[in-house]
Formats: C-alpha cells, structure tokens, sequence
C-alpha cells in the first residue's frame, strides 16, 4: 500500500472536483455498496457512481468525461485499465463501515482518489485505515479485501477509483 498526498496538480485537482461535485454531473443510484446483503442492513447503505470506464463492457468509454482523466491516469501509470468510476457515499447519522469487500477476485492495484476531506475512510483487512483527505491517493492491491464507509461530517463521502493492471 502506498499513501501520497497532494497527488494531483492543485488546478488539475479542482477541475475534477468543480465537475464532478456539480448539479451537472450524473450519478446512478446503486442499491447496496460490498453485497446484496448489506440491503437488509439499514436503509443508509446505497450509494451513487459514475462509470468513466469498464473493460467487461463492449463499448468500455461509459462517460463523455472520460478524457478529463486521462492526466490521473498517466500519473499512475496504467498498463491495462479494468475499471474506473467515481463514488458518492451519502452522509449518514452514524459513521458505517461497509462489508469488506475485493474489487475483482485476482490481483490488480486500485488508485482510489479522495476528493473531499471528511470522517470516512478505507478500512483494510490488517486493520489499516486511509482518511479520506482531499487529494489524498492511496494505491493498493484491490483483489485483497477492504471496504468503505459513510461520513458523518460532510454531505458525501467523494471519491474516484481506478481499477488497473
């Protein structure tokens, strides 16, 4: 796992995050976050994405704003992209840790880009926990398992994860 803090450049950094926390940016609601089990959970547990991009998908560009983040991309330097999309995690009353979870069920790193500071993190399966700092990155394997939470200091816990190889 690698930690790295001001991660992008400050103007780069807020184009992304002027669009992306906007009324102009479309998000999708999705019904639980780690499992289908957490829906019986609480009431609190959906979330909203974006997909910029899936390669299990025919026509894999899903975002007209994907190539807003081809500049994050060569930073991380992806060989293969399996995945990219930003998350929304509503305020909840309650910080909730969400299921541990792996990303896909082989070895793969993830770039998961905070763009909002606020009380959530991601928890690992050694107990590690990431804050959640504005521009804060944190690279690790996400076919290991780890999970999400809610924040309870903000109006949404914001994000941006890039799946790759």
């Amino acid at each position: 796992m690698k930690i790295i803090d001001n991660f992008l450049e400050e103007e780069y950094f807020k184009k992304l995050v002027d669009l992306i926390i906007s009324n102009k940016f479309a998000w999708y609601y999705n019904p639980f976050v780690a499992s289908e089990t957490e829906i019986s959970d609480s009431l609190s547990l959906w979330f909203l994405t974006h997909m910029f991009y899936d390669s299990q998908v025919p026509e894999k560009i899903l975002s007209s704003y994907y190539s807003l983040l081809l500049p994050l991309c060569d930073k991380i330097e992806i060989k293969s992209m399996i995945r990219m999309r930003a998350n929304f995690y509503p305020n909840t009353s309650t910080l909730y840790e969400h299921q541990m979870h792996t990303d896909k069920n082989f070895s793969h790193t993830a770039a998961l880009l905070s763009l909002n500071t606020c009380d959530g993190y991601t928890k690992f399966a050694d107990g590690t926990k990431v804050d959640s700092i504005a521009n804060r990155v944190v690279l690790f394997d996400a076919g290991e398992n780890h999970c999400s939470t809610t924040t309870t200091n903000e109006k949404a816990r914001i994000n941006l994860i890039v799946n790759y190889l």
